[in-house]
């Protein structure tokens, strides 16, 4: 049974920020062999802001992202609970501390200076999303442990 479909990750880029720093912290997030596409845009003073955008189809790929995701995550624990502002239909959204996430850790966030994360669950859909949480709380936590002996 897949458990993620796939994931997509988005965050911008503000006049302020260096793309190239903000580019290396989606590059430690993302699992290798994942593409980055910016684009440039114009703010509501004319000011530049450049999205970094990456889209997630391959199953391994989507697991390495929730196992570096969950690895990091402060309070990860709490996620069932939180579902009901987190999900929308199959997907679950996340927004990381991207001032956080620059020194490796992962924090949930409201704010909108965040990274955006998308996950798609698999799974039957008659399957209750808070268990599809669970499921995937519980194979993270595998990563982390490694192997029963």
């Amino acid at each position: 049974m897949r458990l993620l479909r796939e994931a997509s990750v988005r965050v911008f880029v503000h006049a302020t920020e260096s793309e190239e720093k903000v580019r290396e912290i989606l590059l430690h997030l993302l699992p290798e062999g994942v593409k980055l596409t910016s684009t440039r845009l114009k703010g509501h003073f004319s000011n530049p802001i450049i999205t970094l955008d990456a889209h997630l189809t391959e199953e391994e790929q989507v697991l390495e992202l929730w196992r570096r995701i969950s690895a990091g995550l402060s309070g990860v624990e709490n996620l069932p609970q939180e579902l009901g502002k987190r999900m929308e239909g199959s997907s679950l959204y996340l927004r990381l501390d991207k001032q956080l996430a620059a020194g490796g850790r992962f924090l949930l966030t409201e704010g909108g200076d965040a990274i955006h994360i998308r996950l798609r669950l698999g799974g039957s859909p008659s399957q209750p999303s808070e268990e599809k949480i669970r499921l995937l709380l519980r194979e993270a936590q595998k990563e982390v442990r490694g192997p029963a002996v």
